[in-house]
């Protein structure tokens, strides 16, 4: 399939999944070479409108469609986004120092909707999972090594990832 999109050459394209409180969605985002996938998110450089291209849609409701649809393009209002991952294949440095000091990575349940994210949040060593969430005012959390599970999954219905973003106000974290 030829890609519905042209890359410049301070571009990439990036294979990534979004999701909705309705819908799956996998393709390519393209970004600058410097914007890190798993954070972009998270930066001044987040979109406004989320492009995906050469596209698939999966319902995430059991009377939605079985097999996904095929679009060349879907372009995502950011505030509909409740979940961001690159896909598995996809290989980043970490945006961390895992020797920093006073760091801890504390285990969490993340439900986004259907959509559930076993993982960990990286945290100070003194703090809790409800002092987190207290403080906490970003709009999507990162979360680190996770098991990405829907019932409407394809291959398998689990990834495993490095990292992942989840909407702050959408989930339900818990331990």
């Amino acid at each position: 399939m030829n890609k519905p999109y042209t890359l410049s050459e301070d571009d990439k394209a990036t294979p990534v999944m979004v999701y909705t409180q309705n819908e799956m969605i996998w393709g390519d985002v393209v970004t600058p070479k410097a914007i890190r996938i798993g954070i972009w998110f998270r930066t001044d450089m987040a979109p406004g409108i989320v492009n995906v291209y050469a596209a698939h849609s999966l319902s995430l409701w059991n009377d939605g469609p079985e097999r996904p649809a095929a679009y060349n393009h879907i372009a995502i209002p950011i505030g509909l986004v409740t979940a961001f991952h690159p896909m598995p294949n996809v290989k980043e440095q970490l945006f961390y120092d895992p020797q920093e000091p006073n760091r801890k990575m504390e285990t969490v349940i993340a439900t986004v909707g259907l959509l559930q994210v076993r993982g960990y949040l990286r945290l100070a060593t003194t703090s809790t999972l409800r002092q987190f969430m207290d403080v906490n005012r970003d709009v999507f959390t990162s979360l680190y090594d996770i098991e990405v599970s829907h019932h409407r999954m394809p291959q398998g219905r689990t990834f495993h990832l490095a990292h992942g973003l989840v909407r702050t106000s959408a989930t339900i974290f818990a331990q």
